[in-house]
């Protein structure tokens, strides 16, 4: 026999025995974070005895492969007949040209012309023509039916579920029960069929190739809970300005004497150098001498150095919390235009997240929630009750500051608009700041137009960026406005753009600006771009780019992320993170690590832990060093948080 003969019959064994290894193709994969599968045939009584690998997003799908999805992880199924089957996490199925096992976990089911059939530890289903959702628990099987019908079998008995309808088996000790269909609540139904539920399959659909988690809608979750936010609030709070000047006339003299002798030097200085910000003087120039900077009566240095203020960075913080603040021209670069600076009192209140006694522009997002409302029931008809939703949680913190609080959120739907509305309320205990804080911080509406575009209109979150914490506001748009907008996602790419009506936190009113955010996912990770267009500002926009990726991506991945840009001020601002997926995958335990800079308010860096508990309360831990915000020097804080949910109805 000779060597090219050989050779051949070689390759058809090899090729033979993987093809009796694997089966036919019979679809493609999409990942979304960790999804584990086997490179060999599984059948449901073989299944823990077969080799798992992890998965790579496109790769093929063979009959009766085993596909098991990982903690916050998804994965999508698109087979050769034209069904669509999706996953959420900590699922398991295995898979067939016309058949799925499904073991545990969440399925969705969007099934064509091609009868299908998919079975569950207590009861098997067949449909065609339908989409559908699955959830196998411990000893049950529920079925929702959104589009045709599904039917339902156990041993002998069957029973049709209707679109919007949905049934399931249970089993009580010895006895297994095929329940009656009945209407499905409107928490449970998708959005486009008017129902208040951003269900978990359109994000396996949205990010579908995505590895990485800042970015992502679990990222988000972690950004915006209740515990995030009030710990970044607390830990940015500045001392009230009665703690550093209380006198109503001292507060008096030391504006009067900022303006007529610190001003003038500051323009000056500013007028050399027209790269240089107002920013960026107090970096160069904040641990001068008073005396050094500005030419000042022994009487004025006197009383300034009496209340504590000995340089040029103690004076800008006195001036800040005394109620007044540089305005537009130094804060924004030199100009020919702006040969002039603007002292004018000042609306700090501290960090964005919390106003009190309530967010400015409050009033006017409720006034269009509220028309907007109006024009929703006009258009829809009567709304269900079970279409209103609620849930409540509570948080506390012992650290530096010590706090406490609580989330209140009602949403659901008009028709197919859907709505939000959420109440906080923080009270901080300890450090210099002792007083609570309340917002009504979301109200607001939005409608599906099509497919791919959502109008919204109202107060709400714009957190745009991997941050998964953000001090020192070093992410551009990670705050709460009043706004008028649309956001699109289309092929791996999300878009949003808004008008704001209040678009300067620090300043009371409104201050017409827009946002603009866009998002593509490359290579597993994400690269994005980010646009804020502030009004009170002259020249104020910002404007950054941001990313993430996972590194060594596998069992011991990890996610790198960040954003660096430009504010609306002129100040440079820097965000840098890693995440730990593996560490999650193995404990249950977020531990991520970041840097935050704001070349004016300062930089720090924390090292976070934490953990979902029984019940859904979550354990966080946190240590960092840095300055948190400009009226704090470089310190060492660390704190111990816990959130608890109090129902949901």
């Amino acid at each position: 026999m000779t060597r090219p003969v050989l050779v051949s019959m070689l390759a058809l064994t090899s090729f033979a025995v993987s093809a009796w290894g694997q089966g036919t193709t019979i679809g493609t994969l999409s990942v979304v974070r960790q999804v584990e599968v086997t490179r060999t045939r599984a059948t449901p009584e073989l299944r823990d005895r077969v080799e798992r690998e992890v998965a790579t997003q496109g790769e093929s799908v063979f009959d009766e492969q085993l596909i098991h999805t990982l903690k916050r992880s998804g994965a999508e199924v698109v087979f050769t007949n034209g069904n669509t089957l999706r996953l959420s996490d900590r699922t398991e199925a295995i898979v067939r040209p016309a058949s799925v096992y499904l073991q545990s976990g969440k399925a969705w089911m969007q099934a064509g012309t091609s009868s299908l059939t998919m079975t569950t530890p207590t009861c098997s289903l067949t449909a065609k023509d339908a989409t559908f959702e699955v959830i196998v628990g411990a000893d049950n099987t529920r079925v929702y039916c959104y589009r045709g019908s599904v039917t339902l079998r156990r041993d002998s008995r069957s029973l049709v579920v209707k679109a919007g309808e949905f049934s399931g088996v249970t089993s009580r000790g010895t006895q297994v029960i095929l329940d009656a269909a009945t209407d499905t609540p409107g928490d449970q139904r998708p959005s486009d069929q008017g129902g208040s539920r951003n269900a978990w399959w359109a994000d396996v659909a949205r990010e579908r190739g995505l590895l990485t988690l800042p970015g992502s809608s679990a990222g988000l979750a972690i950004r915006s809970s209740a515990l995030t936010e009030s710990l970044q609030a607390a830990l940015n709070m500045p001392p009230p300005p009665e703690d550093l000047v209380k006198n109503p006339a001292d507060k008096a003299r030391l504006l009067a004497l900022s303006q007529t002798s610190v001003v003038p030097a500051i323009e000056r200085t500013l007028a050399t150098d027209p790269t240089l910000t107002l920013s960026g003087y107090r970096q160069t120039f904040g641990g001068d001498d008073l005396s050094e900077r500005f030419t000042l009566p022994g009487a004025d240095l006197s009383f300034l150095r009496s209340h504590g203020i000995g340089n040029v960075g103690e004076l800008f913080d006195a001036l800040n919390a005394a109620g007044a603040t540089f305005g537009v021209d130094l804060r924004s670069r030199r100009t020919a235009e702006a040969t002039r600076s603007v002292y004018r009192p000042s609306a700090w209140q501290g960090p964005s997240n919390v106003r009190k006694p309530l967010f400015d522009g409050a009033v006017r997002s409720n006034s269009l929630i509220l028309l907007g409302a109006a024009a929703a029931v006009a258009l829809e008809g009567k709304v269900q009750t079970s279409d209103i939703a609620a849930d409540a949680e509570a948080f506390g913190f012992t650290a530096d500051p010590q706090g406490f609080g609580g989330r209140l959120r009602l949403y659901g739907s008009l028709g197919k608009t859907r709505y939000q509305f959420e109440g906080n309320a923080l009270r901080i205990l300890s450090g210099s700041n002792t007083q609570g804080y309340d917002a009504l911080s979301v109200a607001s509406m939005e409608r599906e137009m099509s497919k791919d575009l959502t109008v919204f209109a109202g107060r709400r979150r714009f957190y745009s960026g991997p941050a998964l914490l953000a001090l020192n506001r070093s992410q551009l748009v990670g705050e709460r406005y009043s706004a008028l907008g649309a956001s699109v996602n289309r092929s791996g790419m999300r878009t949003e753009a808004a008008w704001l009506y209040d678009s300067n936190p620090d300043v009371r009113g409104a201050q017409s600006g827009f946002v603009a955010s866009s998002t593509r996912q490359v290579g597993g990770g994400t690269l994005g771009a980010q646009l804020l267009r502030v009004g009170s500002l002259n020249n104020g926009t910002g404007y950054t780019v941001s990313g993430s990726m996972a590194l060594s991506p596998g069992a011991n991945q990890m996610d790198a992320y960040g954003e660096i840009g430009v504010a609306p001020d002129k100040a440079g601002i820097v965000t840098l993170g890693l995440y730990f997926p593996w560490i999650y995958q193995a404990s249950d335990l977020d531990v991520y690590v970041e840097y935050s800079s704001h070349e004016g308010l300062g930089s720090s860096t924390t090292l976070t832990a934490s953990r979902e508990m029984t019940g859904g309360a979550n354990l966080r831990a946190f240590v960092g060093n840095g300055q948190r915000t400009l009226l704090k020097s470089n310190n060492f804080f660390g704190g111990v948080g816990l959130s608890y949910p109090l129902g949901r109805r």
